[in-house]
């Protein structure tokens, strides 16, 4: 049975092939037919466009697009929600950094993911949306 440190460990293992900015790292983390939704919130030639692909050839394509699109970041996964029985997890990545053209981001995405029993990804959907300062 899928365990939460499981859960952890694999979202983990993702998020180390990209903060390594390693495409190869990162599709090495989904199966083979994974599927992926990116719902944007920028037009198609910015990083931070909507996207669908199914398989690893798109997947790693579009990754090595997000880092020539994106010049430098920090990425955090926090607020996690982990369901062992289904192997699913949803989150929030907090994401801050500039893009090539010397413009800056501080984002917050809600991302949820499915993994198979090895802990590939067969399903991600993430939704872009701009960091809302709480108050306090």
């Amino acid at each position: 049975m899928t365990t939460q440190a499981d859960l952890d460990r694999w979202i983990d293992r993702y998020a180390d092939a990209i903060r390594r900015r390693d495409p190869d790292g990162v599709v090495a983390c989904y199966h083979p037919r994974s599927e992926v939704t990116v719902h944007g919130i920028a037009d198609a030639g910015s990083a931070w466009n909507s996207k669908h692909s199914i398989g690893t050839d798109g997947i790693a394509e579009e990754y090595r697009r997000f880092f020539d699109l994106v010049a430098e970041f920090t990425v955090e996964y926090t607020d996690r929600i982990l369901d062992t029985h289904t192997r699913q997890a949803a989150m929030i990545v907090r994401i801050a950094g500039s893009n090539a053209d010397g413009s800056h981001f501080t984002r917050a995405n809600a991302l949820h993911l499915t993994f198979d029993d090895q802990g590939l990804i067969v399903a991600m959907r993430n939704w872009y949306g701009d960091e809302v300062a709480q108050e306090s």
